[in-house]
């Protein structure tokens, strides 16, 4: 019988192959009842890889020889080689020798300290970022190159600031807050604070009745370029900033200008033939010398209309590859995610708004580049899929701020809301009464 059971295993292995040109992964037996599930083959053949052996196929994965596995173990154990070289001597990546170790029962590596080790601790640990300190020190961890550190009482003159946050934060400490400043750079507001005083950063002068009569005067009929010569003082992010506090925004009248719109359509052009690629709203901000994305977006409507007219495939995505992704009634989404959220209200039968501008929402809100994800019965919804990124904090907290400010309901979803079958989801929604069944 056990024979038995071992060849209809191994028969549905090359069947599945056959039907889908490749091999069944655990993940592909868990997922379908009508598959035999993973259980059964670690039952007879201990794991995948000698099942696909016996069906005729090539291993996934890398089989260690008894040889080999006591060659690396004597190389994790005894030799300052990191574990990412070590793995690369045998085939794999350093998650399957630090795999491996954990099955062979060891849980950490020879810890004693080199000669030359601590020389590279006392060059490099006072003013190198913790990636660069714990690539060159491989195979020691966060804690123990603090603890070395501190025996040899050597400290951080940066003070956990690499020289690139550094730069960012002597040329940016006028134009944003210290929340913001943390926020952009990842750090805690304490530190941000510290690390400006250790540096003799001021902040700028408060507006004068001047500044602030030439905001009257010219902002709305002004280019963003115009602004910064009228105001050489102020950087165009703390422009921005004023102009929403006194109410000031641009007029539309401006922004008709053919001529204006073909030079930012001839830039937009240019740029993307220098990069191969549609730029993405980063990389036009980050460009000085484009106008601001701000700009792109007030003159067309929105970035991907600027990219159509202009000829170019759109890719409004914040960051990285655009995707085009339609949900199953068409709308459009961005995200694999957007779309599961948006067919999870179609299958609801909940009645719902997408991409609509925040000043369409919010009355006395005009700003034009902020839109919404979904408007339910006059609750936002908005997905937070890329909390890890500066940039896009800076626009989720913008969002979370305005519709805390004009007290309007929100519902914040983040990536650990759709786990465990989208149980914070339901949650969510429950609290602002719309029922939700996945």
């Amino acid at each position: 019988m056990s024979k038995d059971k071992k060849e209809k295993l191994l028969q549905f292995i090359i069947e599945y192959n056959q039907k889908y040109n490749r091999l069944p992964k655990k993940k592909d037996l868990d997922s379908n009842v009508s598959f035999p599930p993973y259980y059964q083959y670690k039952k007879y053949f201990g794991n995948m890889n000698n099942a696909y052996i016996l069906a005729g196929f090539k291993p996934l994965m890398k089989v260690f020889t008894e040889s080999e596995i006591k060659e690396i173990t004597d190389l994790y154990l005894n030799s300052t080689e990191k574990v990412k070289d070590i793995g690369n001597k045998y085939g794999v990546d350093e998650g399957r020798i630090i795999s491996l170790m954990k099955r062979m029962g060891i849980s950490g590596r020879n810890k004693k300290w080199s000669k030359r080790q601590i020389e590279i601790l006392r060059d490099i640990y006072p003013t190198q970022s913790w990636d660069f300190i714990l690539e060159k020190l491989s195979p020691f961890t966060k804690d123990d190159i603090l603890h070395k550190a501190s025996s040899l009482k050597i400290e951080k003159s940066n003070f956990g600031f690499n020289e690139k946050q550094v730069k960012f934060l002597v040329d940016n400490y006028s134009n944003y807050t210290i929340k913001e400043l943390a926020n952009l750079l990842g750090k805690t507001e304490s530190s941000v604070a510290a690390k400006a005083g250790r540096l003799g950063l001021l902040k700028k002068e408060k507006w004068s009745n001047e500044e602030i009569v030439i905001m009257r005067k010219y902002y709305e009929n002004s280019s963003s370029a115009k602004m910064c010569e009228l105001l050489p003082k102020r950087h165009s992010n703390s422009i921005i900033d004023m102009s929403s506090k006194l109410g000031l925004y641009k007029k539309y009248n401006v922004y008709e200008d053919e001529v204006i719109k073909n030079e930012l359509l001839r830039d937009l052009i240019s740029f993307a033939k220098h990069l191969g690629k549609t730029p993405t709203l980063p990389e036009i901000r980050n460009n000085e010398n484009l106008r601001g994305a701000s700009t792109y977006i007030r003159y067309f409507g929105s970035y991907s209309q600027a990219c159509k007219e202009a000829g170019l495939p759109v890719n409004s995505m914040m960051f990285g590859k655009a995707y085009h992704i339609s949900s199953k009634n068409g709308d459009f989404c961005l995200s694999l995610a957007e779309k599961n959220i948006t067919d999870i209200l179609i299958d609801n039968g909940i009645k719902y708004d997408k991409e609509i501008l925040y000043k369409d929402i919010i009355k006395n809100y005009k700003e034009n580049a902020i839109k919404s994800d979904w408007v339910i019965n006059n609750v936002i919804v908005e997905y937070f899929g890329m909390c890890d990124r500066a940039d896009y904090r800076k626009r989720m907290m913008k969002k979370i701020n305005l519709c805390k400010e004009y007290n309007y309901p929100l519902i914040d979803l983040y990536p650990s809301d759709l786990k465990n079958n989208y149980e914070g989801l339901i949650k969510k929604f429950a609290e602002k009464g719309i029922e939700i069944k996945v």
